[in-house]
């Protein structure tokens, strides 16, 4: 093994990175599985305080429903009346309101493993609006639309996916917890992550599409009420503001280096400097102290690191750098201007 100076050659990081990105895929996993436990049981011990107030569920519903006349937005039972004459689009309601968790589990477990540096904002915002809804199930516990036929209201699912409802009822399960309604709201916040993470318009197109069909399939199938909807999509917006706050805070507590997308033509040693703040170094040695520093950022911004991947170990040749408390240098006679 060599070195340079007191350093590690850039070279031998890149040996030694896998070894220590899998023990830290595995710390960051066993965290993410600490965290859904310990939501877990919140949900469930929220559901046990709401399980003795199902009377109060159903007078908060009557509440919704008046609220919803008072402003002439009261149209779910017309619209499931209509959706019901046409067996296949009540197929296709029942299918996207299933697809929620598989849409939600499987758009973050992507985001950890593909843009795992932008993770923590999502992750951030789902426990922090997750947060948010359990206090607002247990303060205001309210029976879904599915439960209240004499108002016209019809359970889709429970006459096309018995297997599906019948989870929904057992113990895991809070079936007061209408307002908000998590199906848009987290549908809303992976659709934000897919548009800012991904250049192809047709994949941006159809994030885009997303939670306007869940707020169709939650209406149609008679699982919430048009202001749980909205209710969910505000909480969630929160719960993204707080994160990127919480995110803007910690970035002003850590010593950060400043980069920018360049593109692959531009001078490398111009690039290092940004990356720096100061002279490009001039020696092998300050060229691996300032790869090891990039790497260490990396989590914060890959393209330092793509960037540093591609730098030579020799200092590049440039022209003399001026420091601005260097005095100014006039050329001697006979000697061209840099």
């Amino acid at each position: 093994m060599t070195s340079t100076g007191d350093f590690l050659d850039p070279r031998e990081l890149e040996h030694r990175s896998p070894g220590l990105d899998a023990r830290r895929r595995w710390r960051t996993t066993l965290q993410e599985v600490a965290f859904i436990a310990t939501a877990a049981l919140l949900y469930t011990l929220v559901r046990g305080l709401t399980d003795e107030r199902v009377p109060v569920a159903f007078a908060n519903a009557d509440g919704v429903i008046s609220f919803e006349r008072a402003l002439g937005i009261f149209v779910e039972p017309g619209l499931q009346a209509t959706v019901l004459e046409r067996e296949a689009v009540v197929d296709v309601v029942n299918a996207v309101y299933i697809a929620y968790w598989p849409i939600v589990v499987g758009t973050l477990v992507w985001v950890m493993l593909r843009h795992p540096g932008h993770y923590p904002l999502y992750r951030n915002a789902v426990l922090t609006s997750g947060a948010v809804s359990l206090v607002i199930f247990a303060l205001y516990p309210l029976a879904p639309p599915r439960f209240l036929p004499e108002h016209g209201f019809v359970d889709t699912i429970a006459a096309n996916s018995a297997g599906y409802r019948d989870f929904n009822a057992s113990a895991l399960v809070n079936e007061y917890a209408a307002m908000p309604s998590l199906h848009v709201g987290w549908v809303l916040l992976v659709s934000i992550a897919i548009m800012n993470l991904v250049r192809s318009r047709a994949v941006r197109a159809t994030a885009a599409v997303l939670p306007i069909a869940m707020f169709g399939a939650i209406v149609l199938t008679g699982n919430h009420y048009i202001v749980d909807g909205i209710a969910g999509g505000v909480v969630v917006l929160f719960g993204l503001a707080t994160a990127r706050a919480l995110r803007r805070r910690h970035a002003g507590a850590q010593p950060t280096i400043t980069t920018c997308r360049t593109s692959a033509s531009d001078d490398r040693a111009a690039h290092l400097r940004q990356l720096e703040g100061e002279a490009p170094p001039t020696t092998p040695c300050d060229l691996a102290m300032a790869a090891e520093k990039g790497r260490r950022a990396a989590r914060r911004c890959p393209v330092a690191l793509a960037e540093l991947r591609r730098m030579p170990l020799t200092p590049p040749r440039s022209r003399p750098v001026l420091r601005p408390s260097d005095p100014p240098r006039t050329a001697r006679r006979g000697e061209p201007h840099l």
